[in-house]
C-alpha cells in the first residue's frame, strides 16, 4: 500500500511532537527488557539468519538489538513499514531510542527490509514472546499477582473484498490475463481468440452480473445464470491459454534467464503462485456451478471466499452492525492488572465453551490462575462452578432453578460479572489503537502474526501504565504518612 506524499507529510508533522516523544521515552525500558535478553537475542538471530544463532547480526549487518527494537516498535504503534522508514529519518525521539543520531540516511533500513524482518519471525515465536513477557510480570518487581482473569471471544477479519462467486471468477481472470500479457510481451506467443486476449470483455460480464444481482424476479435470475455460464466458460478457456503459454515459455527457456536475477525471481514467483492458485480457481468455478447454476447450498466451512486469503471463513455473529464477518475467531484472556494472553486463534468455527478447558490448561502453564469470569456463551452444565481447580463465574444459559438463581443473585457473583465487562473495553482498544479488527498481513501465518503483534503492543503499553499507577499509589501513600506524622 503506497502512502500518498501529502499523507506522509501530515504523519511526520503530527508524529514527531511532544506526546509521541514522551511515549517512546516511557516504553523504551519495557522494550529493552526484551532487546537485551540474551535468550531472545539468540532466538531472533536464529530466525533472521536462517538457523545460525551464533551470528548476532541481522540482515545486512544490522545489530540484533536494533532489529528487535524496530520489530517491537512496529508491535506498539502498528504503523505501516513506509511510515516507520520515514520516522527513522524525521523523528528525533525514535532516532534517539534506536541510537541512530550519528547514522547517515542512506545507511538506514528501507521499508522492504523492515517488512522482511517482521515476516521472518514466525507467529509461534511472537506468541512465545508475549507469554514470556506476561510470565515474568508475576511476582516480579512490578508486583503483579495475575490470579483473577476474564475471557471473551472476538472476530478478526481478513483483508478481502466482499466475497461473491462472480468476484472470485473476476479475480481469476485478472491474474491470468496479467501474466499472459507479460509472457506475450516477452516474445512468447500462443494462438488465442481475439476476444479472449482482452480482460475488459470478461470484466464487462462480471459487471453485468452485479447489475442483475440487484434486481428481483424470474427474468433477472435467468439472465444472471446465462451470464454466469459465460463467465465460467471464459475463465476456463483463459486458464487453458495460460497453461499453453506457460508450457511454451518453459520450452523456449524464458523462465531460465538467470543472467538477470530480478527477472528470474519474478518468473519463479509466478510459477509458484500459479501452482497455488490453479486448484483454487477450479474450486471457484465449481462453486459457482453448484450455488448459482444448480441452486444447491454449500456449507459455510467449505466455501472459498478469496483466492489470496483462502483460509478465510464465514463467521456468523448475529450482531446488528456486523451480522456476518469474514475471518477467524480468537479468544482473549485478560488479568485484573491488564495483561493479555491469546487463548487461541481458530481456523475453523468454534463454540467458546467447547475450547475453554483446553485454553485454561494452556494458560495455567504460564500463570497461576485462580478465578475466571466469562459471559454465558461459555456456559457448560457439566462444569458449573469449577474447572481444574479454578473458580468459574459464568451465567447460566436457559432456565434457572432456585439454587442457581440464588447463586447468581449474590453480590460476589455480580461483582465478578461487573469485572468481566471490562474486557469489552480492552477489545475496543485493541481494535481502535492497535488495528486488531482486520489483518493486513498475508496468508494464515501472517494472520496469526498480526493478532499476536497487536497483543504484544497492548501488553507493552499496559506495563508502562501499571508502573505509573504503582508509582502514583506509593507517592500518595508516602504523602499520607507524612501528613499523619506532621
Amino acid at each position: 500500500m503506497k502512502i500518498p506524499t501529502s499523507q506522509l507529510t501530515l504523519f511526520h508533522a503530527f508524529s514527531t511532537g511532544r506526546r509521541y516523544s514522551q511515549m517512546m521515552d516511557e516504553i523504551s525500558r519495557e522494550i529493552d527488557k526484551v532487546a537485551f535478553d540474551i535468550e531472545w537475542q539468540r532466538r531472533f538471530a536464529k530466525v533472521l539468519n536462517q538457523g545460525n544463532s551464533a551470528n548476532k547480526d541481522g540482515a545486512k549487518g544490522y545489530d540484533i538489538v536494533f532489529i528487535i527494537r524496530v520489530i517491537l516498535f512496529r508491535c506498539v504503534t502498528g504503523k505501516h513499514y513506509r511510515e516507520i522508514e520515514g520516522l527513522m529519518q524525521d523523528s528525533k525521539s525514535l532516532r534517539k531510542f534506536l541510537e541512530l543520531e550519528q547514522v547517515r540516511e542512506e545507511d538506514l533500513p528501507c521499508y522492504q527490509t523492515i517488512q522482511r524482518w517482521v515476516s521472518a519471525v514466525p507467529a509461534e515465536m511472537y506468541e512465545a514472546l508475549n507469554q514470556s513477557m506476561v510470565k515474568k510480570k508475576r511476582g516480579g518487581s512490578d508486583g503483579m499477582e495475575l490470579k483473577d482473569w476474564r475471557v471473551d471471544a472476538t472476530c478478526v477479519e481478513s483483508n478481502i473484498h466482499y466475497p461473491t462467486d462472480s468476484s472470485l471468477l473476476n479475480d481469476s481472470l485478472r491474474w491470468v490475463h496479467r501474466w499472459i500479457g507479460r509472457i506475450r510481451s516477452s516474445g512468447v506467443k500462443v494462438r488465442m481468440d481475439e476476444g479472449e486476449i482482452c480482460f475488459e470483455k470478461g470484466r464487462k460480464i462480471y459487471l453485468e452480473i452485479v447489475r442483475y444481482t440487484r434486481g428481483k424476479g424470474q427474468e433477472n435470475r435467468q439472465r444472471r445464470k446465462k451470464l454466469y455460464r459465460q463467465l465460467i466458460h471464459r475463465t476456463q478457456r483463459v486458464m487453458e491459454h495460460f497453461q499453453r503459454h506457460l508450457k511454451k515459455s518453459i520450452e523456449v527457456g524464458l523462465l531460465d534467464d538467470v543472467e538477470r536475477p530480478a527477472e528470474f525471481a519474478r518468473w519463479q514467483r509466478m510459477v509458484e503462485e500459479w501452482e497455488r492458485l490453479e486448484p483454487l480457481m477450479v474450486q471457484a468455478m465449481e462453486q459457482a456451478r453448484v450455488r448459482v447454476l444448480k441452486g444447491e447450498k454449500i456449507q459455510s466451512e467449505d466455501k472459498l471466499l478469496s483466492l489470496w486469503e483462502e483460509h478465510t471463513k464465514v463467521i456468523i455473529r448475529g450482531k446488528a452492525a456486523h451480522p456476518v464477518e469474514f475471518g477467524h475467531k480468537m479468544t482473549l484472556y485478560e488479568s485484573a492488572e491488564g495483561m493479555c494472553l491469546v487463548g487461541g486463534i481458530y481456523q475453523k468455527g468454534i463454540q467458546e465453551g467447547a475450547v475453554l478447558e483446553e485454553e485454561i490448561e494452556k494458560i495455567t502453564k504460564i500463570v497461576a490462575m485462580e478465578s475466571l469470569t466469562a459471559d454465558r456463551g461459555y456456559w457448560n452444565k457439566e462444569r458449573e462452578k469449577e474447572l481444574q481447580g479454578i473458580e468459574l463465574c459464568i451465567p447460566c444459559k436457559g432456565k434457572k432453578d432456585s439454587l442457581r438463581k440464588a447463586y447468581e443473585s449474590r453480590e460476589g457473583f455480580k461483582k465478578r460479572q461487573r469485572f468481566r465487562v471490562g474486557i469489552e473495553g480492552t477489545l475496543s482498544v485493541l481494535i481502535r489503537r492497535h488495528g486488531l479488527r482486520k489483518s493486513y498481513l498475508k496468508r494464515w501465518e501472517g494472520f496469526k502474526r498480526h493478532v499476536h503483534m497487536c497483543v504484544i503492543g497492548m501488553n507493552l503499553l499496559r506495563s508502562v501504565d501499571w508502573i505509573k499507577r504503582k508509582e502514583k499509589a506509593e507517592e500518595e501513600h508516602l504523602q499520607k504518612w507524612q501528613r499523619l506524622a506532621a
